[in-house]
């Protein structure tokens, strides 16, 4: 840490004493009245009436100098790992004022705390997957870096794990796998743990215990006006209710309860084929996969089509299934395609996860996704490879030339999936689903480095969506009662997640948003903490 320039060394050396004694790096209790005065104080002294990202800052120094949290400038290593190194994608790279680490919530919601007071526009960042810039980070505000909440630990039954939301998924199943356990989380191991939970999660096992945040218990919050709250089926049960798929429009999460589940083997790998013949036998069996209702063991699939300069059209899936039994009936359509390689066996639960990591298929330096919905049919696996192909091999006439892999994820999402919700101890999620329907969730992702082309390649990523989405609108192909919904998880910017929530949930949202950040000031839309999708004001 270093403190910034100022002229006002006496004052500043006056806030420093004033804060000395009152001020603790304990995350057993809130701020105190007398802690929240002599920060007013602080403020007051050395910025007047004035409001800034600096006045931030610079109080977040004074307050990490006699505690355990951290803030880093631009220059220092930590700085640059905090805002570059952490994040997935370059072209989520911002230049924040500072970069402040906390260590406890209470540490957080001090953070919150010296934000509002300096009115400084801040962002929060978790595992850094969020592909949206700007949407986990800050340019000239601070940066809220959670990379210290690591623990992870195990109630006394061993039936909850309590996760901080600076783990990604790889850490915590790995710690999970020597107690023969698992949880409902992300698919890829470098995936961060709160980004995923806060905006549905998508798991190997969702047809049968649903999106992963129907698996969260409990959450520790710190909320717009500094307190720390447990939201859970008996505590603040609105905002637990909220939660489930509210996204930031409420606070930040400082710690997960997450459901355990009795998994230590699974069935899995993937395999990869060209030619056409084998992708018409893949589309019908993703569909009658989708349609199956299967749900007497945690079963995924996660189709991809590929394209890649001066290649042939590539297919790509991943079986997942719960248990040992190497020969699961319910992929066995799939049998009819003809391979170029294949690597299934039974497998621990971090395995798979950590192969995804490794496939390689999304090594470029610059990302982006775009997410459109249909339900599960073969007419509407082709309209999305039609449409898919048809943009792909336009690109070079376009004069974009830096792509090195488009991918059409094809995630079947179960009407199973969406009734466990009925049991989460929430009374249901945000979502709003019908669940008289089964549904693909296509995953248009990008993969490409020149800088220059961000702009161009963005544009023909909207345009590609806005085309599959007109076609299954046209065709009826939709679903949800003729509402495509939206998966922010996976939505490009200007895609607006929560339109597609169902009338009612939205507006419930916006009502236990008003309770605990009134008119959003602090996490909504026009608040100081920018990121994320957000909740019309």
């Amino acid at each position: 840490m270093r403190f910034p320039t100022s002229k006002r060394t006496a004052a500043a050396v006056a806030a420093l004493l004033a804060l000395t004694s009152p001020i603790s790096a304990d995350d057993s209790s809130q701020i105190t009245t007398t802690e929240k005065s002599n920060i007013t104080n602080a403020k007051s002294t050395i910025f007047g009436s004035s409001f800034s990202a600096t006045c931030g800052c610079t109080l977040l120094s004074i307050y990490s100098f006699f505690g355990e949290s951290e803030v880093f400038y631009s220059g220092s290593s930590t700085y640059a790992s905090e805002t570059q190194g952490q994040f997935w994608s370059q072209t989520l790279w911002t230049t924040p004022k500072c970069v402040f680490v906390p260590r406890t919530a209470k540490d957080v919601a001090k953070g919150v705390f010296i934000a509002t007071l300096c009115r400084s526009e801040f962002g929060v960042r978790g595992g850094g997957h969020m592909v949206v810039p700007g949407y986990a980070s800050t340019n000239d505000g601070i940066l809220f870096g959670l990379s210290n909440f690591t623990s992870i630990s195990l109630s006394a039954d061993k039936t909850s794990v309590f996760v901080g939301p600076g783990l990604r998924w790889g850490q915590v199943y790995t710690f999970l796998q020597s107690e023969g356990l698992y949880v409902l989380g992300g698919r890829v191991a470098h995936v961060g743990v709160p980004g995923l939970l806060l905006g549905g999660g998508l798991n190997f096992f969702s047809n049968k215990y649903g999106f992963a945040m129907d698996n969260v218990k409990s959450y520790e919050v710190v909320l717009a006006d500094a307190t720390i709250v447990t939201a859970s089926p008996t505590e603040h049960e609105d905002l637990f209710w909220a939660l489930h798929g509210g996204a930031n429009n409420f606070g930040i999460v400082t710690k997960f309860e997450l459901k355990t589940h009795l998994i230590n083997k699974m069935y899995a790998g993937f395999a990869t084929f060209t030619g056409e013949a084998n992708f018409e036998k893949f589309y019908s069996a993703i569909a009658n996969f989708t349609n199956s209702g299967y749900d007497a063991k945690g079963a995924g699939l996660v189709p991809v089509t590929g394209w890649a300069p001066n290649s042939p059209p590539l297919g790509y899936h991943v079986f997942t299934h719960e248990g040992s039994d190497s020969n699961p009936a319910i992929f066995q359509e799939f049998d009819q395609i003809t391979y170029d390689t294949a690597d299934f066996a039974i497998r621990d639960p971090p395995v798979i996860s950590q192969m995804l990591d490794d496939a390689g298929l999304m090594s470029a330096t610059r990302h982006a996704f775009r997410v459109q919905a249909s339900i599960a049919s073969y007419e509407a696996l082709k309209i999305a490879d039609n449409t898919f192909f048809e943009y792909c091999n336009n690109l070079a006439s376009l004069g974009i030339t830096s792509m090195t892999f488009v991918g059409l994820v094809a995630q079947p999402i179960q009407n199973t999936t969406i009734e466990v919700a009925a049991n989460n101890g929430a009374g249901g999620n945000s979502f709003g689903l019908s669940a008289n329907d089964n549904y693909i969730w296509y995953v248009i992702n990008l993969n490409w480095d020149d800088p220059a082309e961000d702009g161009p390649i963005n544009t023909w990523l909207e345009n590609m969506g806005n085309a599959m989405s007109k076609a299954f609108h046209d065709q009826n192909l939709v679903g949800n009662n003729g509402r495509e919904f939206v998966y922010m998880n996976d939505a490009q910017a200007g895609q607006d997640a929560f339109a597609s929530y169902g009338d009612a949930e939205r507006q419930r949202l916006i009502e236990i948003r008003q309770q605990y950040d009134p008119d959003g000031k602090v996490f909504g839309k026009n608040g100081l903490c920018k990121g994320g999708f957000k909740l019309p004001v």
